[in-house]
């Protein structure tokens, strides 16, 4: 997969890793990872173990609100799309496809970072910002 946006001016790819056998996890596994000095975090059905980044989240303590939980959503809500390209570096693993404990999922949308509506949509929203030099998340230290 393939994702394309532009950043500060600058047209660029992001490319996914080739699909390595990842470890598989259960919800339930991935639940007991809840606190910011052990928070994983699901996106987009991958587990992620960002425990080192808490302390370095531009975000604050935003990091760790669904910790242990499915935070797609609120990781796309949030997130310009370059922070894509630093996710690898803290996967796990990925969900197990079997698990049917959906208790932690979101409710279902398409894959918003493959919509090229949404992709065009954040890439304006992030220009206007940074034309602007305003900050998303106003006095949290997030820079765009």
């Amino acid at each position: 997969m393939t994702i394309d946006y532009t950043h500060d001016g600058v047209a660029s790819t992001i490319k996914a890793s080739p699909r390595e056998a990842l470890k598989k996890y259960s919800r339930k596994e991935v639940a007991l990872h809840e606190t910011p000095k052990d928070c994983w975090l699901v996106i987009d059905g991958k587990v992620y173990d960002v425990t080192k980044w808490v302390p370095k989240h531009p975000g604050g303590s935003l990091i760790h609100v669904r910790a242990g939980q499915d935070s797609t959503y609120l990781f796309n809500s949030y997130h310009p799309l370059y922070v894509w390209k630093l996710l690898d570096q803290h996967c796990v693993g990925e969900i197990d496809a079997s698990d049917e404990d959906l208790s932690m999922t979101n409710v279902e949308y398409l894959d918003t970072v493959k919509e090229p509506f949404y992709l065009a949509l954040k890439e304006r929203v992030e220009a206007y910002f940074h034309r602007n030099k305003e900050h998303i998340l106003h006095g949290l230290g997030s820079h765009i």
